[in-house]
């Protein structure tokens, strides 16, 4: 099955899923303290995690990305 084939790519994403989730859900609950002691409204609280999430996820996957690039050239 071709979907299958790729197995470099499957450990790549299931690591960076794998580290996500590590970091996410910490990082929810951080996200949702600030924003109920500081009685933002939903919207505001809906914004500042996507922001967060966001910002992180490129952050991570560019750092992840390059640790494979640079595993599969050694």
């Amino acid at each position: 099955m071709r979907f299958f084939d790729n197995k470099k790519a499957w450990i790549e994403a299931i690591t960076d899923t794998a580290i996500g989730t590590v970091i996410n859900f910490p990082l929810n609950l951080l996200v949702l303290y600030f924003a109920f002691n500081t009685n933002m409204t939903v919207l505001n609280t809906a914004i500042l995690t996507w922001f967060v999430f966001t910002a992180i996820a490129v952050i991570r996957k560019y750092i992840i990305r390059m640790f494979f690039k640079k595993k599969s050239v050694d």
